[in-house]
């Protein structure tokens, strides 16, 4: 499998928390949402579809839905992850871009075992998806005041007096962190990308 991912569910939404591979590949990122709609994991979670499909496309049941061609998805692998009260917190999972004939039923016995393990995690994973949705908030902040605003400053040389380069800021609205915390949260969220 190309990619392992652990995701969790939010309304009508899987939203990518953690991954092993490339999400790019699947033109995916951390942060990167699935919409139940038509979706591998929405009927893996009702139980329409067993957790491991060794070949989507040769599955009549899936073969058809638009995020097999969105994504690229030729085998997929997934399980629910609960937390301590039994309620579905998201999916932990794999995909592959070739058929993977090779996934039995164990490796569905591994998936569930790594669910189990993640169980005692998601009080953790609730906390860490709490910060990046709160750094998201002031993010869209910035956005939505249309910065960050830039401001260029020459940089001048002392000898001579002329102009030897330019010093960017960035200034963002009052009453959020400064640029330097900002800019540092953002990229330890990973949505960094939409502030430059």
């Amino acid at each position: 499998m190309d990619l392992a991912w652990l995701g969790r569910v939010d309304g009508d939404l899987l939203v990518v928390q953690m991954a092993s591979g490339d999400l790019g590949a699947f033109g995916l990122s951390l942060g990167s949402s699935v919409h139940r709609d038509q979706s591998l994991f929405s009927k893996v979670l009702c139980g329409d579809l067993p957790s491991l499909i060794p070949d989507v496309q040769a599955e009549p049941r899936t073969s058809s839905l638009p995020v097999v061609a969105e994504f690229g998805i030729r085998s997929y692998a997934a399980t629910p992850v609960t937390d301590a009260a039994g309620q579905v917190y998201g999916m932990v999972g794999c995909v592959g871009r070739q058929p993977c004939p090779s996934l039995r039923q164990r490796d569905a016995g591994f998936l569930r075992m790594l669910a189990s393990f993640l169980t005692e995690f998601v009080i953790d994973l609730r906390r860490l998806w709490d910060e990046r949705n709160a750094v998201w908030r002031q993010v869209r902040e910035v956005l939505d005041a249309g910065g960050p605003r830039m401001a260029f400053q020459p940089v001048a040389d002392l000898i001579t007096g002329q102009t030897v380069g330019v010093e960017a800021l960035a200034r963002f609205p009052t009453g959020l962190p400064g640029p330097e915390e900002l800019f540092a949260d953002a990229a330890g969220a990973g949505v960094n990308i939409h502030l430059v």
